[in-house]
């Protein structure tokens, strides 16, 4: 599972140093970046049980 998060902080940091072409792109980017921090969290809690 280790795994699997760091590549999604990985994806995170992408979408961080992604420069949004427009306002539609940047709301994409946002949803995207929420989405996959919370699957990240709840990763990270789960395996901390």
């Amino acid at each position: 599972m280790n795994t699997d998060i760091q590549t999604l902080k990985q994806i995170l940091n992408h979408i961080l140093r992604t420069e949004p072409a427009d306002k539609a792109h940047a709301a994409l980017l946002n949803q995207s970046y929420a989405s996959i921090k919370s699957a990240v969290d709840t990763l990270e809690k789960y395996q901390a049980q």
